[in-house]
């Protein structure tokens, strides 16, 4: 595992290497390493300005200044994202990332302009930054909270019915599979109401403790019927809940009753 001082050592020889290329404008680290890093596991990102139509051959010579001096264990080259991704053989994962000054925009809050030859990226970063964070909740794209309760609001009666069914016919696994589905549309609704990032739930530990007692309970599978009841009931109401916050926040409107459901529930005990 690489120690603390490896990790700023390469990190000091790729800004290093990078900054020597002609066609590359700025460099930005990004995630935890902008602000101090999290703790000794943080790896390292970048997002890497250059020339437009420079970026397909900066992948090879960025490639190279790696291998000059470090084993890569993987290297995933993302020709279609522009993103390449290596893991050292000390472990460190590296993830460069490269845009032009017309596509550069500030995806989280985290991010550190380490080199800038147009003295236009900060603003750039943090202009974007102000006017994506409402619209993005957390997340690295832009969040139409309308679409996600829509398609949250048109699943969730088959996940909530072909869990008890499958539980009747004696399908624990099925049943589950259906909770599974039904659990990540609470996580994902509790996270973006607080602008929390719930891909790989990597920030759901900066959600309040209310939050994160509900979804600690839904991590637990019913070993009964009635307990499989109260999951659903618990669920269910958490759903309504902030189906109701954006309501009233955003006006986004929603088909299915509460009501409706709980007495379904209630009915197949």
């Amino acid at each position: 595992m690489y120690t603390e001082q490896e990790r700023e050592e390469i990190y000091n020889y790729i800004v290093d290497k990078l900054k020597q290329r002609e066609e590359v404008l700025s460099i930005i680290q990004i995630g935890s390493g902008a602000v101090g890093y999290r703790d000794k596991y943080s790896d390292l990102d970048f997002a890497v300005v250059v020339d437009d139509g420079n970026i397909n051959d900066i992948f090879n010579k960025t490639k190279n200044d790696i291998q000059e001096k470090y084993n890569i264990y993987i290297l995933d080259d993302m020709y279609e994202r522009n993103l390449q991704v290596y893991l050292l053989d000390n472990y460190l994962e590296i993830d460069i990332g490269y845009y032009t000054l017309d596509n550069i925009y500030a995806k989280r809050e985290n991010f550190k302009v380490v080199y800038d030859k147009t003295n236009k990226v900060e603003n750039i970063m943090n202009k974007s930054w102000e006017e994506l964070k409402e619209k993005n909740r957390g997340t690295s794209y832009e969040v139409d909270m309308s679409k996600v309760i829509t398609f949250i609001d048109n699943e969730l009666w088959y996940n909530v019915f072909h869990s008890i069914v499958a539980y009747k016919r004696n399908n624990k696994y099925r049943c589950y599979y259906e909770l599974e589905q039904i659990k990540s549309y609470v996580i994902d609704l509790l996270a973006k109401r607080n602008n929390k990032e719930s891909k790989r739930y990597r920030s759901l530990n900066e959600l309040d403790k209310s939050s994160l007692n509900i979804i600690d309970y839904l991590f637990i599978y019913p070993n009964n019927y009635e307990e499989l009841i109260t999951y659903l009931k618990i669920a269910i109401e958490v759903i309504f809940k902030e189906f109701n916050y954006w309501k009233s926040k955003e006006n986004i409107n929603y088909v299915t009753d509460i009501d409706f459901y709980l007495k379904f529930i209630e009915e197949n005990k």
